[in-house]
């Protein structure tokens, strides 16, 4: 899938991390990191860029749906994920 989508020029690259159990059991890079003004290949350390908008455009909607079918409490999650600031005040 991830070569098929460089191959259409719909992504210049890809990281694809596949967890098990709290075991890495895959971890490639796919294509290039960079195209422009010369393309640079892709590595499995490779940062990305925490503002992207895919993060707002795939995940805002899919949390709010869930929000409203009450399979997603914000409280529970802020005290799942900050539990630790929690306890620390």
């Amino acid at each position: 899938m991830i070569q098929e989508a460089i191959k259409d020029q719909n992504i210049p690259g890809a990281v694809l991390s596949v967890v098990h159990k709290g075991i890495e059991v895959c971890h490639r890079a796919y294509g290039n990191q960079v195209v422009f003004p010369k393309e640079e290949q892709m590595e499995t350390n490779t940062r990305f860029d925490i503002a992207s908008l895919t993060k707002v455009t795939a995940m805002l909607p899919v949390t709010l749906l869930l929000v409203d079918e009450a399979d997603f409490s914000w409280i529970r999650a802020f005290e799942t994920f900050f539990q630790h600031f929690l306890t620390n005040v």
